[in-house]
Protein backbone atom coordinates (compact mmCIF):
# COMPACT_ATOMS: atom_id res chain seq x y z
CA UNK A 1 0.00 0.00 0.00
CA UNK A 2 1.43 3.69 -0.81
CA UNK A 3 0.14 6.51 0.36
CA UNK A 4 1.51 10.01 -1.37
CA UNK A 5 3.18 12.64 1.27
CA UNK A 6 4.25 15.26 -0.92
CA UNK A 7 5.29 16.15 -4.67
CA UNK A 8 6.10 18.74 -6.72
CA UNK A 9 5.21 19.89 -10.65
CA UNK A 10 7.18 21.17 -13.86
CA UNK A 11 5.32 23.03 -16.21
CA UNK A 12 6.33 25.75 -18.81
CA UNK A 13 6.76 29.29 -16.84
CA UNK A 14 6.46 31.68 -19.33
CA UNK A 15 6.31 36.02 -19.65
CA UNK A 16 3.46 37.15 -20.78
CA UNK A 17 4.67 40.29 -22.27
CA UNK A 18 7.10 38.37 -24.90
CA UNK A 19 4.39 36.28 -26.03
CA UNK A 20 1.91 39.09 -26.12
CA UNK A 21 4.55 41.66 -28.12
CA UNK A 22 4.63 38.58 -30.90
CA UNK A 23 1.12 37.54 -31.03
CA UNK A 24 1.75 34.06 -30.19
CA UNK A 25 0.11 31.55 -28.10
CA UNK A 26 0.77 28.51 -26.09
CA UNK A 27 1.68 25.46 -28.10
CA UNK A 28 -0.98 23.02 -27.50
CA UNK A 29 1.20 20.11 -29.04
CA UNK A 30 5.16 19.68 -30.20
CA UNK A 31 3.96 20.75 -33.55
CA UNK A 32 2.94 23.68 -32.18
CA UNK A 33 6.06 24.21 -30.04
CA UNK A 34 8.38 23.74 -32.86
CA UNK A 35 6.07 26.23 -34.72
CA UNK A 36 6.11 28.82 -31.96
CA UNK A 37 9.89 28.77 -32.08
CA UNK A 38 11.35 29.83 -35.11
CA UNK A 39 8.79 32.94 -34.35
CA UNK A 40 9.99 34.20 -31.14
CA UNK A 41 13.83 33.82 -32.66
CA UNK A 42 12.34 36.12 -35.49
CA UNK A 43 11.31 38.21 -32.94
CA UNK A 44 14.37 38.91 -31.22
CA UNK A 45 13.53 36.36 -28.24
CA UNK A 46 15.19 33.12 -26.79
CA UNK A 47 12.10 30.76 -26.78
CA UNK A 48 13.51 28.70 -23.60
CA UNK A 49 16.62 29.76 -20.87
CA UNK A 50 17.11 26.70 -18.99
CA UNK A 51 20.07 25.13 -16.74
CA UNK A 52 21.93 22.04 -17.91
CA UNK A 53 23.13 22.06 -14.38
CA UNK A 54 19.78 21.13 -12.67
CA UNK A 55 19.72 17.61 -13.31
CA UNK A 56 15.47 17.44 -11.96
CA UNK A 57 15.09 19.72 -15.27
CA UNK A 58 17.50 17.93 -17.43
CA UNK A 59 15.45 14.88 -17.09
CA UNK A 60 12.01 16.20 -16.72
CA UNK A 61 12.58 17.53 -20.38
CA UNK A 62 13.52 13.32 -20.81
CA UNK A 63 10.43 12.36 -19.03
CA UNK A 64 8.12 14.91 -21.18
CA UNK A 65 9.44 14.22 -24.78
CA UNK A 66 9.15 10.29 -24.31
CA UNK A 67 5.42 10.70 -22.89
CA UNK A 68 4.45 12.88 -26.01
CA UNK A 69 5.26 9.24 -28.43
CA UNK A 70 1.95 8.21 -29.92
CA UNK A 71 3.57 4.81 -28.14
CA UNK A 72 2.00 5.45 -24.78
CA UNK A 73 3.71 2.89 -23.21
CA UNK A 74 7.33 4.38 -24.15
CA UNK A 75 8.09 6.08 -21.01
CA UNK A 76 7.18 2.89 -18.52
CA UNK A 77 8.79 0.72 -21.33
CA UNK A 78 12.15 3.35 -21.00
CA UNK A 79 12.46 3.09 -16.93
CA UNK A 80 12.30 -0.31 -16.85
CA UNK A 81 14.74 -1.00 -19.52
CA UNK A 82 12.62 -3.12 -21.57
CA UNK A 83 12.76 -0.92 -24.91
CA UNK A 84 16.50 -0.41 -26.63
CA UNK A 85 17.65 2.70 -26.02
CA UNK A 86 18.67 3.26 -29.14
CA UNK A 87 15.04 2.29 -30.46
CA UNK A 88 13.86 4.77 -32.86
CA UNK A 89 11.10 5.70 -30.66
CA UNK A 90 13.56 6.89 -28.05
CA UNK A 91 15.58 8.35 -30.59
CA UNK A 92 12.72 10.54 -31.70
CA UNK A 93 11.94 11.60 -28.14
CA UNK A 94 15.75 12.55 -27.88
CA UNK A 95 16.54 13.83 -31.38
CA UNK A 96 13.23 16.76 -30.71
CA UNK A 97 15.14 18.00 -27.54
CA UNK A 98 18.33 18.03 -29.81
CA UNK A 99 16.77 20.17 -32.42
CA UNK A 100 15.70 23.11 -29.72
CA UNK A 101 19.41 23.29 -29.06
CA UNK A 102 20.82 22.69 -31.93
CA UNK A 103 18.42 25.47 -33.92
CA UNK A 104 18.83 27.84 -30.82
CA UNK A 105 15.88 28.05 -29.56
CA UNK A 106 17.24 27.03 -25.67
CA UNK A 107 19.59 29.86 -24.23
CA UNK A 108 23.77 28.80 -25.26
CA UNK A 109 24.66 29.36 -21.81
CA UNK A 110 22.12 26.93 -20.16
CA UNK A 111 25.28 24.46 -20.14
CA UNK A 112 26.78 27.19 -17.34
CA UNK A 113 23.48 28.42 -15.55
CA UNK A 114 21.94 27.11 -12.51
CA UNK A 115 18.03 27.00 -12.00
CA UNK A 116 18.36 30.24 -10.38
CA UNK A 117 20.06 32.09 -12.84
CA UNK A 118 18.21 30.46 -15.99
CA UNK A 119 15.15 32.36 -14.71
CA UNK A 120 16.73 35.49 -14.84
CA UNK A 121 16.51 35.51 -18.44
CA UNK A 122 12.53 34.91 -18.28
CA UNK A 123 11.84 37.60 -16.27
CA UNK A 124 13.94 40.26 -17.76
CA UNK A 125 12.27 39.25 -20.99
CA UNK A 126 14.60 37.81 -23.03
CA UNK A 127 13.19 34.66 -22.99
CA UNK A 128 9.92 33.24 -23.31
CA UNK A 129 9.19 30.07 -21.75
CA UNK A 130 11.10 28.19 -19.15
CA UNK A 131 10.25 24.60 -18.05
CA UNK A 132 10.87 24.22 -14.11
CA UNK A 133 9.17 23.45 -10.98
CA UNK A 134 6.82 24.79 -8.42
CA UNK A 135 9.83 25.84 -6.21
CA UNK A 136 10.89 28.79 -8.65
CA UNK A 137 7.87 30.42 -7.63
CA UNK A 138 9.87 32.01 -4.67
CA UNK A 139 12.47 33.24 -6.46
CA UNK A 140 10.35 35.14 -8.24
CA UNK A 141 9.66 38.61 -7.16
CA UNK A 142 6.42 39.90 -6.29
CA UNK A 143 6.64 42.92 -8.71
CA UNK A 144 7.03 40.20 -11.90
CA UNK A 145 4.41 37.47 -10.88
CA UNK A 146 1.63 39.41 -12.86
CA UNK A 147 3.72 38.98 -15.92
CA UNK A 148 4.51 35.43 -15.18
CA UNK A 149 2.18 32.40 -16.28
CA UNK A 150 1.94 29.16 -16.04
CA UNK A 151 0.95 26.22 -18.77
CA UNK A 152 1.17 22.79 -18.96
CA UNK A 153 3.66 21.07 -21.46
CA UNK A 154 1.79 20.28 -25.06
CA UNK A 155 0.70 16.91 -24.59
CA UNK A 156 -0.77 14.30 -26.98
CA UNK A 157 -4.10 15.62 -29.23
CA UNK A 158 -4.12 18.68 -27.41
CA UNK A 159 -3.80 17.28 -23.79
CA UNK A 160 -1.32 18.87 -21.22
CA UNK A 161 1.09 16.86 -19.30
CA UNK A 162 2.01 17.80 -16.27
CA UNK A 163 5.39 15.97 -14.42
CA UNK A 164 4.80 15.18 -10.76
CA UNK A 165 8.08 14.09 -8.56
CA UNK A 166 5.84 12.67 -5.65
CA UNK A 167 7.20 11.37 -1.72
CA UNK A 168 5.13 9.35 -0.15
CA UNK A 169 5.40 5.95 2.06
CA UNK A 170 4.71 2.42 1.73
CA UNK A 171 3.53 -0.87 3.68
CA UNK A 172 5.10 -3.33 2.79
CA UNK A 173 3.01 -6.68 2.07
CA UNK A 174 5.05 -8.21 4.66
CA UNK A 175 5.33 -5.81 7.35
CA UNK A 176 5.19 -7.22 10.98
CA UNK A 177 2.79 -4.46 12.09
CA UNK A 178 0.22 -3.20 9.67
CA UNK A 179 -2.67 -2.65 12.30
CA UNK A 180 -0.01 0.65 13.46
CA UNK A 181 1.20 1.03 9.99
CA UNK A 182 -1.85 1.80 8.95
CA UNK A 183 -3.02 4.27 12.01
CA UNK A 184 0.74 6.11 10.34
CA UNK A 185 -0.86 6.22 7.28
CA UNK A 186 -4.66 7.55 8.26
CA UNK A 187 -2.39 10.66 9.96
CA UNK A 188 -0.37 11.22 7.17
CA UNK A 189 -3.60 11.46 4.67
CA UNK A 190 -4.95 14.55 6.58
CA UNK A 191 -4.69 17.38 4.86
CA UNK A 192 -3.41 19.94 7.66
CA UNK A 193 -0.65 16.86 8.64
CA UNK A 194 0.15 16.71 4.88
CA UNK A 195 0.66 20.40 4.84
CA UNK A 196 3.01 20.65 8.20
CA UNK A 197 5.19 18.20 6.13
CA UNK A 198 5.70 19.58 2.59
CA UNK A 199 5.20 23.36 2.45
CA UNK A 200 8.38 23.78 5.37
CA UNK A 201 9.85 22.50 2.46
CA UNK A 202 9.16 23.67 -0.59
CA UNK A 203 7.09 20.85 -1.59
CA UNK A 204 3.20 20.22 -1.68
CA UNK A 205 0.96 18.97 -0.33
CA UNK A 206 -1.01 15.40 -1.82
CA UNK A 207 -3.95 16.19 -0.52
CA UNK A 208 -5.05 19.82 -1.58
CA UNK A 209 -8.29 19.76 0.33
CA UNK A 210 -6.19 21.72 3.20
CA UNK A 211 -6.97 25.51 4.64
CA UNK A 212 -3.67 27.05 4.18
CA UNK A 213 -2.95 28.83 0.65
CA UNK A 214 0.06 29.99 -0.73
CA UNK A 215 1.09 31.15 -4.38
CA UNK A 216 2.59 27.25 -5.34
CA UNK A 217 -0.95 25.98 -4.25
CA UNK A 218 -3.01 28.16 -6.28
CA UNK A 219 -0.66 27.80 -9.08
CA UNK A 220 -1.26 24.07 -8.75
CA UNK A 221 -4.80 23.90 -8.46
CA UNK A 222 -5.14 26.36 -11.54
CA UNK A 223 -2.46 23.84 -13.72
CA UNK A 224 -4.22 20.59 -12.82
CA UNK A 225 -7.06 21.86 -14.02
CA UNK A 226 -5.87 21.92 -17.65
CA UNK A 227 -4.30 18.58 -17.04
CA UNK A 228 -4.76 15.40 -19.17
CA UNK A 229 -1.97 13.16 -17.78
CA UNK A 230 0.60 13.28 -15.00
CA UNK A 231 4.21 11.57 -15.68
CA UNK A 232 5.34 10.34 -12.07
CA UNK A 233 9.16 11.05 -11.46
CA UNK A 234 11.79 8.77 -13.21
CA UNK A 235 13.99 8.49 -10.40
CA UNK A 236 10.78 6.51 -8.73
CA UNK A 237 11.02 4.49 -11.91
CA UNK A 238 14.51 3.71 -12.64
CA UNK A 239 17.64 1.87 -11.01
CA UNK A 240 20.01 4.91 -10.28
CA UNK A 241 22.92 4.14 -12.47
CA UNK A 242 20.40 4.07 -14.85
CA UNK A 243 18.98 7.68 -14.44
CA UNK A 244 22.56 9.40 -13.41
CA UNK A 245 23.41 7.62 -17.66
CA UNK A 246 20.52 9.33 -19.33
CA UNK A 247 21.47 12.63 -16.82
CA UNK A 248 25.05 12.67 -18.52
CA UNK A 249 23.90 11.87 -21.79
CA UNK A 250 21.31 14.73 -22.10
CA UNK A 251 24.24 17.16 -20.45
CA UNK A 252 26.57 15.61 -23.72
CA UNK A 253 23.17 16.67 -26.22
CA UNK A 254 23.82 20.05 -24.84
CA UNK A 255 27.13 20.49 -26.04
CA UNK A 256 27.40 18.89 -29.10
CA UNK A 257 23.55 17.96 -30.08
CA UNK A 258 24.86 16.88 -33.72
CA UNK A 259 26.48 13.77 -32.10
CA UNK A 260 23.18 12.12 -30.79
CA UNK A 261 23.46 8.70 -32.52
CA UNK A 262 26.72 8.40 -30.32
CA UNK A 263 24.89 9.14 -27.21
CA UNK A 264 22.36 6.48 -28.11
CA UNK A 265 24.44 4.27 -28.49
CA UNK A 266 25.99 4.83 -25.00
CA UNK A 267 23.15 4.87 -23.44
CA UNK A 268 21.79 1.04 -25.30
CA UNK A 269 25.48 -0.20 -23.77
CA UNK A 270 24.56 1.34 -20.03
CA UNK A 271 21.13 -0.33 -20.64
CA UNK A 272 22.26 -3.55 -21.84
CA UNK A 273 24.66 -3.76 -18.65
CA UNK A 274 22.72 -2.33 -16.01
CA UNK A 275 19.16 -4.63 -16.91
CA UNK A 276 21.26 -7.12 -17.99
CA UNK A 277 20.19 -7.39 -21.05
CA UNK A 278 20.97 -10.92 -23.14
CA UNK A 279 21.99 -10.52 -26.46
Amino acid sequence: MFVPLSWTWWGIFYNKKVLADTGAKLPASLDDLFALAPLLRKGGFIPFTASAKDNRALSAWLRLFLSVNPDTSLYQSFCSGSVPFNDVKVATALQQFAILIKNKYIIDSAIMLSREQALGPLLSGRAAMFLSDAGILKNIPKDDRENIGIAVFPGRNGQGLVYADMEGFVVHAKAQNKANARKFLAYIVAPENQEAMSLPFSRLPANLSGKQSSSELEATKALLSGTRTVVVSMNQNMPAAAVSAAIAELVNIFSLPSNLPLYLQNLEAKRVELFKVKN
